[in-house]
């Protein structure tokens, strides 16, 4: 669905996080986000909803690694699917503010698609 063929996109999200101990926390999140599909396809978009369930492992010096599993909601070319998908990636907190970078692998029928989210948010 990605790769050479789409643009940098756009994401917005949200996410409640429950903390299991000072280390660990459970964090349920959802995001929406688009690609721009460049080349034959120029003017098509993709559309991406992650429902992903994280273990978030928390460092005493602001830092955190975070993997998980969900489901994605694909729809793109006037289809839409939803396929199982997880992510890997770590962050830094500094007060409200975080930012943070996730490697998120989706798997469909016959391939799978690899996005890159670059995060920065704040949590209240």
């Amino acid at each position: 669905m990605l790769g050479e063929n789409s643009s940098v996109g756009w994401a917005l999200g949200g996410s409640w996080q429950r903390r299991l101990n000072d280390l660990l926390a459970l964090r349920l999140s959802v995001d929406l986000s688009r690609h721009a599909y460049k080349g034959p396809l120029e003017g098509e978009q993709l559309h991406l909803l992650p429902v992903m369930a994280n273990l978030v492992h928390y460092s005493p010096r602001g830092f955190y690694a975070l993997a998980g599993l969900g489901l994605v909601r694909a729809a793109y070319l006037g289809t839409s699917e939803i396929d199982p998908t997880w992510d890997i990636g770590g962050g830094f907190n500094l007060n409200s503010w975080f930012v943070e970078v996730r490697y998120q692998s989706s798997h469909y029928d016959g391939g799978s698609t690899v996005t890159l989210p670059i995060v920065v948010g704040w949590r209240f």
